[in-house]
């Protein structure tokens, strides 16, 4: 989290960033959102079994409205026993939701291929150093997105 402020702060940019996981309450939380990732990577996202994601909420000062929320979504690919993927995509709501109208959300998939790894097979280092990598760029790819909406 510090690497994050201290990268925003550099650009001379104030923005506050919140990192929530998955717990029980939020288990079903961006579930289209992931989907719609997976089906533009090509791939089945298989949320029946065990997946986590976490959420950062992006925000400036001056626009205060804005809700967006930079998601990173780990979980398993079809069927496979052991293939999991990373994607990560923006989210920000379109509606307000008041009354008894739910909030209704949009999604920008952050460009660039998703992560995949076999947990049971590759070594963990590997991963680590390779997803290290990807999430970096992921992180660039989506903050251009959201910088160009804004």
């Amino acid at each position: 989290m510090r690497e994050l402020h201290r990268s925003f702060r550099e650009q001379e940019v104030e923005v506050s960033a919140r990192v929530r996981p998955d717990d029980e309450e939020r288990r079903d939380w961006w579930s289209w959102q992931i989907i719609d990732a997976a089906r533009h990577h090509q791939y089945y996202a298989e949320l029946d079994r065990p997946r986590r994601w976490v959420s950062i909420q992006l925000r400036l000062p001056e626009i205060e409205q804005d809700e967006t929320r930079f998601v990173v979504s780990l979980h398993a690919v079809g069927r496979a026993a052991d293939l999991h993927a990373v994607t990560a995509f923006l989210t920000n709501p379109v509606t307000s939701g008041k009354g008894d109208e739910p909030k209704r959300w949009e999604s920008r998939i952050v460009p660039g291929r998703p992560f995949q790894f076999r947990a049971e097979t590759d070594k963990v280092d590997d991963i680590s150093s390779q997803f290290r990598a990807w999430l970096e760029t992921a992180i660039e790819n989506g903050l251009s997105v959201w910088g160009e909406r804004l």
